[in-house]
């Protein structure tokens, strides 16, 4: 007895060129819908989805983010970062970034941005002012006004500038369905080298160390 298999194949031989046009059809419309299709990598897609930390990441999406980029600018001649090229770097680097497609303008971090505060206290009230100014500090007494404020901030001395002041920390968070790739810078001209998300800045700078210095 012939199977339904068999008609088929044995009706499609039988007529070649229907046959033909219904695949070039198929293949046109499969094609036309290809032309919605992208390529991307998608970063949470790559946990697991059934780990507790994953789980509640997924829960609450905009807490926190696994896409945060820590850029670590470190004077390499054993000064600190209070010297008008090392603060133009900072500066610059950190409005750089704002321009990189997929960044999260709101989550950029760093002593050159306006999330970075001090406090003041007056007679009129209590003031919360940016570390830097409208521009990067030049003159000896604008360095030292950073320097000051940035010792009267313990979440900026803390998580954006190293215990002995030789390094800032600049923290970018990137959109997950903007970004596809990051590209490290690896050389910074003019006496500092840059780090990006490399293990021993958390070791020293973020994390349990700092909280340590919090606490001690």
């Amino acid at each position: 007895m012939e199977t339904l298999r068999h008609k088929i194949a044995r009706t499609a031989v039988r007529n070649q060129w229907f046959s033909l046009a219904i695949a070039v059809v198929i293949t046109v419309i499969f094609g036309y819908g290809l032309l919605n299709v992208q390529t991307k990598t998608i970063f949470s897609d790559l946990f697991p989805k059934t780990h507790p930390f994953v789980k509640t990441y997924l829960d609450h999406p905009n807490f926190g983010n696994p896409l945060t980029v820590s850029l670590m600018i470190k004077r390499t001649d054993g000064k600190d970062i209070y010297a008008a090229e090392t603060m133009d770097k900072i500066w610059k680097i950190s409005r750089d970034i704002d321009l990189v497609p997929g960044v999260d303008h709101d989550q950029i971090v760093s002593v050159a941005t306006e999330k970075a505060r001090y406090t003041t206290l007056t007679a009129d009230g209590i003031y919360s002012n940016p570390i830097m100014d409208e521009k990067a500090p030049e003159t000896s007494d604008e360095l030292a006004e950073v320097k000051r404020r940035v010792n009267e901030s313990p979440s900026v001395r803390t998580f954006l500038v190293s215990q002995d002041g030789t390094a800032a920390i600049i923290n970018a968070t990137f959109i997950e369905r903007l970004v596809t790739r990051i590209e490290q810078v690896r050389e910074v001209a003019g006496g500092h080298a840059m780090r990006v998300n490399d293990q021993s800045i958390y070791e020293k700078y973020l994390t349990i160390d700092a909280l340590q210095r919090l606490g001690g």
